[in-house]
């Protein structure tokens, strides 16, 4: 006889939606870069638990590998002027291993496994199984997620509203591509390397 799953797939869901407020506070809070790239996977890992004990499997799993389609393909295509648009407004501060390298990997892995990974197969199951509302839903927490951390950093002189706004566009666009590539081809691994790839690229700007 099958085991049943401890948990409901919507309160299993409904339950990453509010570990998103988990996520945000780690986030927002002023901690070194070390200790962000240590907490930062924490909600990610209990999200992902928390669905693989309610049954998520094959159709609404994204913590896999697969191949990249075509569409896939195209997809990451589109984000990435979207996503190098803010180097425009940057300055090159040049390579150092740890903010180029291991904070970028941490973060950009940490953030994939939490927003597509996991928050993407909630955010449909949410919408009542309905595929685009669950990847604007999930790519509008993405945009939210940046927000409060964007207000408090604004620059003197630009209103934090204005620079909360502004800096929460990009992610809610990128938070679009990766969400449609990653239910389209089942896998989060290729936005995960696209993610990792970018925060690489400005972090050489100072950003």
């Amino acid at each position: 006889m099958a085991r049943q799953p401890m948990l409901d797939k919507r309160a299993a869901a409904a339950i990453v939606l509010g570990l998103w407020v988990l996520y945000t506070a780690i986030y927002t809070a002023p901690l070194s870069e070390g200790w962000h790239a240590a907490l930062e996977l924490l909600p990610g890992l209990l999200a992902v638990a928390v669905l693989w004990r309610a049954g998520y499997r094959n159709g609404d799993w994204t913590v896999r590998a697969a191949p990249l389609s075509r569409p896939g393909l195209a997809a990451l295509i589109l984000v990435a002027p979207v996503l190098l648009a803010p180097i425009l407004s940057g300055q090159w501060t040049g390579f150092d291993p740890l903010r180029t390298l291991l904070w970028p990997l941490a973060s950009g892995v940490a953030q994939e496994l939490f927003f597509r990974g996991a928050l993407l197969p909630a955010s449909i199951r949410l919408c009542g199984g309905r595929p685009l509302r669950g990847i604007l839903l999930q790519a509008a927490l993405f945009g939210l997620w940046h927000a409060p951390k964007a207000f408090l950093l604004t620059p003197a002189g630009i209103s934090p509203w204005l620079g909360a706004t502004a800096l929460s566009v990009v992610p809610f666009l990128a938070g679009l591509g990766w969400g449609w590539q990653a239910h389209r081809d089942r896998t989060v691994v290729w936005a995960m390397g696209e993610h990792v790839l970018f925060l690489a690229i400005i972090s050489l700007f100072g950003m």
